[in-house]
């Protein structure tokens, strides 16, 4: 392969990145290139000793894409930052179907979850809250009934509330650990090829 062969091909497989990053790293490449070949070494052998340029573009991808998620401020945008970062890494080994794929999926299940359950319980307090009103308005109880039910009616939008910031959290740290678990897989990949 010449190097406007590898160039183009590494120009075609990067297509998902901004033009700017794109004519960055084919400069880049392109001095590595003519360094090595000013160095002594034949453009075949160099060219040949960086790889394949498809999986090189993926790499620079995966990496872009995990460095977006991480610069991301809004949970929304990390979380859908992270999806993609994982779909990258995906693409890299086919043994990350089972190191990133299993766990990721085992532990988002779990974060789903507990959503599920955060969303369940703020049901259940719109449920009491009109239970209360309803019992108030329309049958008569005692004081210390409509006392115990506005009590009850409180604990549960304070245990919501809780569980609601819970989730957020945790999420927040499944989104934070996946990436740094997803940096250090990209890393790994990366110092084996």
């Amino acid at each position: 392969m010449t190097k406007p062969d590898y160039l183009s091909a590494l120009r075609s497989h990067l297509s998902t990145l901004p033009e700017d990053e794109i004519a960055d790293i084919l400069r880049d490449q392109e001095e590595y290139i003519r360094d090595a070949v000013s160095a002594g070494r034949t453009e075949h052998d160099v060219i040949e000793g960086l790889g394949d340029p498809k999986a090189f573009a993926h790499s620079l991808t995966a990496g872009r894409r995990i460095e977006t998620a991480e610069k991301s401020q809004r949970l929304s945008m990390k979380i859908s930052g992270t999806w993609s970062a994982v779909v990258a890494i995906l693409a890299l080994a086919p043994l990350n179907l089972i190191f990133v794929l299993g766990p990721f999926l085992v532990l988002l299940a779990m974060v789903v979850g507990g959503w599920a359950s955060a969303f369940g319980l703020l049901v259940a307090s719109i449920a009491s809250f009109a239970v209360f009103f309803f019992e108030m308005i329309f049958i008569s109880v005692g004081f210390w009934a409509q006392f115990s039910a506005f009590f009850f009616l409180l604990g549960c939008l304070g245990l919501t509330l809780l569980s609601l910031f819970a989730m957020y959290k945790l999420t927040l740290w499944f989104v934070l650990g996946t990436l740094a678990y997803l940096k250090w897989n990209l890393k790994f990949i990366q110092a084996r090829a």
